[in-house]
């Protein structure tokens, strides 16, 4: 018994030392940063500033001038919600149209179109549809008028997971989810940005690697440079893989430059999300796992940790919108936490805590960060019963998100034009 306590008293002060080094090492890092591969980045704001406010991966609402376009009834009507009035509308400015049959301009189809994925550029709505396994990208009128197929970009089985920027009359397309969902995850494969030009149709790719288990993501327009992350995986994955998202890591922030065509590596480390402040020069990041750090882009200096990454909330989307950061933690916590914690932080630019806007009933659902005027959301609405209600959607004016307590729905009920059931009987 003895010889167990001179044992331990000899290797006590030894651990001790060890957990105060390792604290400090671990403290260091966290408030080192990433360092800048690439300093004295130009990257001025310009026409595409706006964009770079809204969530990338998921893209629902889309800014036009005098209000938002955004996809309703699981993918099946294209409406609009009026900046001004708050009234929500069918894109359909046909005369005497009542907006419940597939004559309306608004109707979509059955799942044609990529859910929940609505653009707007240069006065026109974007959409990407399914065109016999090939996903199109589709513009239409702002009144719903008329719609134009310009282009098959990539293969894919119900265009899901494609994501649009756009920039100089040119849209660049990529999917999010790489080649992770490859029938052989486990074997090198090309992933790829194609560039669009929507004036003619022609279409190009402007990067690409080969690679297994890859994929960019999280691509912003930025002055004169397309950003992008990107992914790869540590570990060779099995098939339905669950743990697929533990073992995703970020490469870096890469660099496309529109003019010279060339794509640098500017930042090297584990980075969940970004956004830039074009005015002040910063770029302010989420380390997976560290937090929220802000950092120079005039500069090699590393970033300082303004904000740590906190249980329920180790990865995160995010934006700035020119005043406020905003920290969505919905789909990391869907997956890491059971659901829970589900919320929006928003914090302003020297790290602290403004508010935390909770997700209605913890549900599930995208946030769309928005501009200077809306946030949005969607979560699904399981009703006073239990039953189910559909997907709802709702919004937070910009200037009470340091209040707000809760999300204001955009409608009083679930958006549904087009009954299948009452055409059928109509038919007959």
């Amino acid at each position: 018994m003895k010889k167990r306590w001179k044992i331990v008293a000899e290797v006590v002060p030894v651990v001790v030392i060890v957990l105060i080094v390792a604290v400090f090492v671990l403290r260091s890092n966290q408030q080192a940063g990433i360092r800048m591969i690439k300093s004295d980045i130009n990257l001025e704001a310009g026409e595409d500033a706006y964009q770079s406010c809204w969530t990338v991966d998921a893209h629902n609402f889309a800014r036009a001038e005098n209000g938002y376009y955004f996809m309703a009834d699981n993918g099946k009507s294209l409406m609009y919600f009026d900046a001004s009035t708050k009234d929500v509308i069918p894109v359909c400015a046909k005369p005497d149209c009542k907006h419940d049959d597939y004559d309306c301009n608004s109707y979509l189809g059955k799942g044609e179109y990529q859910l929940f994925s609505v653009y707007y550029y240069n006065g026109y709505v974007y959409v990407l549809k399914n065109n016999m396994g090939n996903a199109q990208l589709v513009q239409i009128s702002e009144d719903g008028a008329t719609r134009k197929g310009i282009c098959d970009v990539l293969p894919t089985e119900d265009a899901g997971s494609l994501d649009v920027v756009f920039h100089d009359n040119k849209a660049y397309i990529y999917d999010h989810c790489g080649n992770f969902v490859d029938a052989d995850a486990n074997k090198e494969s090309e992933v790829t940005i194609k560039e669009v030009d929507i004036n003619n149709g022609s279409v190009r790719t402007v990067y690409s690697v080969t690679a297994m288990n890859a994929g960019f993501f999280n691509a912003r327009s930025y002055g004169d440079k397309l950003l992008f992350l990107m992914q790869m995986s540590r570990d060779k994955l099995g098939q339905g893989d669950s743990t697929i998202e533990k073992l995703m890591e970020t490469q870096g922030l890469y660099a496309y430059d529109y003019a010279s065509g060339e794509t640098e590596l500017i930042m090297e480390g584990n980075i969940c999300d970004y956004s830039i402040d074009e005015t002040n020069k910063i770029i302010y990041y989420f380390e997976s796992g560290k937090g929220l750090y802000k950092q120079s882009l005039n500069n090699g200096s590393k970033g300082e940790l303004i904000y740590k990454a906190e249980k329920d909330c180790m990865k995160c989307n995010m934006s700035y919108d020119g005043r406020y950061i905003y920290l969505d933690n919905t789909d990391w916590a869907a997956s890491s936490t059971g659901g829970k914690g589900m919320s929006c932080r928003v914090i302003d630019t020297d790290g602290n805590l403004v508010n935390r806007i909770d997700n209605p009933w913890n549900g599930y659902g995208d946030i769309y960060f928005g501009d200077d005027r809306y946030m949005f959301s969607n979560f699904f609405d399981y009703g006073e019963d239990g039953s189910g209600a559909g997907t709802m959607f709702w919004y937070i004016p910009k200037d009470e998100v340091s209040t707000a307590t809760e999300w204001t729905r955009l409608t009083d009920k679930s958006i549904h034009l087009i009954d299948e059931l009452e055409l059928r009987k109509r038919s007959k």
